[in-house]
């Protein structure tokens, strides 16, 4: 059974927000012998928390947002929202379109995108559409740590060491810096490895990259007194992988 996924509602507004990984590893050292034993307990996930704020216009939309999870176990998409946008914003293959540049392919051949002034610019060579969404450019199997994209900025750094980059449900680190070749297209690593299979353009998100969340609390609360404006109302979502069951394909 696939369960729905809903999103948060509009107008969010947070006094306090946090985001980050759930380790499951511990580490237990003998009395005696002082050695240290490495134990690992499943996954480790990404978890987020946050307080919002709701004014009294959009409070009931909250309430039945709470409501809705609690009920259903639906899934929500979370992202940090410190960090919603990369280091230096999304680098995108269009980021370079209407500028005139020169670029050499592996073979040493030109490739250019020509900008005659006043006339449409015009494709030399081979890149990618300028209209091209980041996306999964070689299918990825379940597990694979390397996932060819497609889409970015070519020549530059499109993605830093460490950018959160979302693909399909499942939120991810890259490894290293990456910089895509003359089509806009690179070889990015990835932690942790993928937990589904990435298809032929599955879509890619940099920007608000987030991932499967549920409700992870006892109880939820909005308190106040009658004077105030927002009521305050925290949250706490934990990461929902691909071996629980209901995970939509």
């Amino acid at each position: 059974m696939s369960l729905e996924i809903v999103t948060l509602p509009p107008g969010l507004a947070v006094s306090q927000a946090s985001f980050g990984r759930s380790h499951s590893e511990r580490v237990e050292v003998r009395a005696r012998s002082g050695i240290e034993d490495r134990f690992r307990d499943g996954a480790d996930r990404w978890t987020a928390s946050f307080i919002a704020a709701p004014s009294a216009s959009n409070r009931d939309e909250w309430r039945a947002f709470v409501m809705e999870l609690s009920e259903t176990g639906a899934l929500v998409y979370v992202h940090d929202i410190n960090a919603a946008r990369p280091y230096g914003g999304e680098r995108r293959l269009s980021d370079y379109f209407n500028l005139p540049f020169v670029m050499i392919d592996e073979s040493g051949d030109e490739v250019a995108l020509v900008d005659a002034d006043d006339e449409t610019v015009e494709m030399i060579g081979d890149p990618e559409s300028a209209t091209a969404k980041i996306e999964v450019s070689k299918t990825a199997d379940e597990g694979a740590a390397l996932v060819e994209i497609a889409g970015l900025h070519p020549g530059v750094v499109a993605i830093r060491r460490g950018a959160y980059v979302q693909i399909g449900h499942w939120l991810y680190l890259a490894r290293v810096d990456v910089v895509p070749d003359y089509r806009g297209v690179a070889e990015v690593p990835v932690h942790p490895a993928l937990w589904r299979a990435a298809p032929l353009g599955e879509g890619v998100k940099l920007t608000c990259a987030g991932t499967l969340m549920r409700l992870d609390q006892k109880s939820t609360r909005w308190t106040g007194s009658p004077r105030d404006r927002r009521h305050a109302i925290a949250f706490t979502f934990r990461e929902v992988l691909p071996p629980e069951e209901g995970i939509p394909l």
